[in-house]
């Protein structure tokens, strides 16, 4: 029998960032409520993700377990550091605009290859548009390399924030609502579902509370090792004072979908007026504040040997 993917929304980790790098020609605000401008991909390490989460729950049968008696763990031991290098397990600087990029073609109007679609690059197609009303004055740039590099440092630190952000509701967290002891703390249902506002900082919960109503035949076996921690380090760092503990049972191809908007670095010099009138004659585009928004795809995959 196959097993479907599933994709999750998570509302916090929505982002905003500016660039660090300005454009340089020769001679994080609310993020909009609306769709994103683009859609990207990118894989992240499955075994990476999984490690950050961990629950316990004394019951065997999950699905009838009522919020209140899970403890949602955010395993503080398991963060990897700051997101610098291609081999960092959660770099998405390299992710892939999906649909509705900047320009699909060339300007002498051959479509654009996978290396050119990028999100590194297709937001420099943007920026480009703002400052010379053309997708096509990349070339004009000429520091362009530090300014790809830059988009990709920008996309790393949104979801860098989001870990930090998770960080203070983890087990070492100092969050007024964890429970346990110091180093393993956990929370029970804070800051899910419509709690919190709707931001949803209880990450664990609100992943297994989305698995739980998708696809609960996962949780058929909680001594399956896929599940079930089975090393006693990790399990001690965790709380040794729980007598199991479970991963949330994600599977190779699952989706985080997170909301990233990037504006342009504070310093960027506009060459002129920083608004731009659009086509329509009417629309007045605030170029300095002016942001483009990517819904990623973290593709959860098992890192090839």
């Amino acid at each position: 029998m196959s097993v479907q993917n599933i994709s999750i929304t998570l509302k916090a980790f929505d982002k905003i960032v500016k660039l660090g790098v300005s454009g340089s020609v020769s001679s994080a605000d609310d993020l909009p409520s609306h769709v994103a401008d683009a859609d990207a991909r990118v894989n992240i390490s499955l075994p990476a993700f999984k490690n950050l989460f961990a629950f316990y729950t004394d019951y065997l049968d999950v699905s009838d377990v009522s919020n209140s008696d899970v403890h949602h763990y955010i395993d503080a031991g398991a963060f990897q550091g700051a997101i610098v290098g291609e081999t960092h397990p959660f770099n998405i600087s390299n992710a892939l605009t999906t649909a509705r990029p900047s320009t699909s073609t060339f300007p002498t109007g051959g479509p654009l290859g996978a290396g050119d679609l990028i999100v590194k690059k297709d937001y420099i197609r943007h920026l480009s548009k703002l400052l010379f009303n053309t997708e096509y004055g990349v070339d004009l740039f000429v520091n362009e390399d530090a300014l790809t590099g830059s988009v990709g440092n920008a996309l790393n630190l949104a979801l860098e924030n989001c870990l930090n952000d998770m960080a203070s509701v983890s087990t070492t967290g100092n969050d007024a609502k964890l429970s346990g002891e110091a180093n393993h703390k956990y929370l029970l249902n804070e800051y899910s579902g419509s709690l919190d506002d709707g931001v949803r900082r209880n990450i664990c919960a609100e992943l297994l509370n989305v698995l739980l109503n998708s696809c609960a035949s996962r949780f058929t076996d909680l001594e399956d090792e896929t599940i079930k921690i089975t090393d006693t380090a990790v399990h001690n760092r965790i709380n040794p004072s729980v007598p199991k503990l479970y991963r949330l049972p994600f599977i190779d191809g699952d989706c985080i979908v997170i909301k990233v908007a990037i504006k342009p670095a504070e310093a960027q010099d506009w060459f002129g007026e920083p608004t731009m009138l659009l086509a329509d004659g009417l629309t007045v585009v605030n170029k300095v504040n002016n942001e483009r928004s990517y819904k990623i795809e973290l593709v959860l995959k098992t890192p090839v040997e």
